[in-house]
C-alpha cells in the first residue's frame, strides 16, 4: 500500500485553500438564495388570539391578547370597521380592521336587542413594540342590549340602551 506524502510547506497552503473553499461554497449559496428570497420574504406567522369585552360599566372595554401581539389593555373604536387596541404596557397599540357587525334583532316583548356576528380581522400595523404587526383571522362577536322603555311601556330602540355588553373572541395568525 502506498501512502501519499505531502510536503510540509504545501500542507499549510492546501489547508488554508480548503478552508477558504469550505467557506466560499455556503456563502455563495446564501448569496444566491438571499437575492431571490429578499423579494418574497414574509415574517413567520404564529397563533394569535384575543378577547374583548365592552359593557355599560366598562366603556373602554378590556382586551386580552395572546400570541406575537400580546398584552392587556383597552380599545378605541375609530369607525364601524376599525379599532385600535391599546396595550397598557410598553408594547404600544395595534390597529385592527374588521368586518362590520351584523344588525341586531329586537325582542319587542322583552325590550332587548341581540346580535351575533362572524367575520374576519386583520392587523394593519401599530405603534411602539407592535409597530410592524401583521396578522389575520376570524372572530365571533356577541352583542346584547337592554333597551329603554317609554312612558307607556313601549320599547325605545333609538335611545341609548339601559345596559349593553359586547363580547369578541378572535383567533388567527400574526407576526410582528
Amino acid at each position: 500500500m502506498t501512502r501519499l506524502t505531502i510536503p510540509r510547506f504545501l500542507r499549510r497552503t492546501l489547508t488554508a485553500g480548503l478552508a477558504l473553499a469550505a467557506l466560499a461554497v455556503p456563502l455563495a449559496l446564501m448569496g444566491a438564495s438571499s437575492a431571490s428570497a429578499a423579494t418574497t420574504w414574509l415574517p413567520p406567522l404564529h397563533p394569535e388570539s384575543f378577547s374583548i369585552f365592552v359593557s355599560t360599566f366598562d366603556q373602554n372595554g378590556s382586551v386580552d391578547a395572546f400570541g406575537p401581539v400580546h398584552g392587556f389593555g383597552h380599545l378605541t373604536e375609530v369607525s364601524d370597521t376599525f379599532v385600535v387596541l391599546d396595550l397598557h404596557n410598553q408594547l404600544g397599540t395595534v390597529n385592527v380592521k374588521h368586518s362590520p357587525e351584523a344588525p341586531g334583532r329586537i325582542d319587542w316583548r322583552a325590550c332587548t336587542e341581540s346580535a351575533v356576528t362572524y367575520g374576519t380581522w386583520q392587523f394593519v400595523g401599530g405603534t411602539g413594540h407592535d409597530w410592524g404587526a401583521t396578522g389575520f383571522g376570524h372572530f365571533r362577536e356577541i352583542d346584547f342590549s337592554v333597551l329603554q322603555r317609554g312612558r307607556y311601556g313601549q320599547c325605545e330602540p333609538f335611545k341609548a340602551p339601559r345596559y349593553f355588553q359586547t363580547s369578541v373572541e378572535a383567533s388567527g395568525l400574526a407576526a410582528r
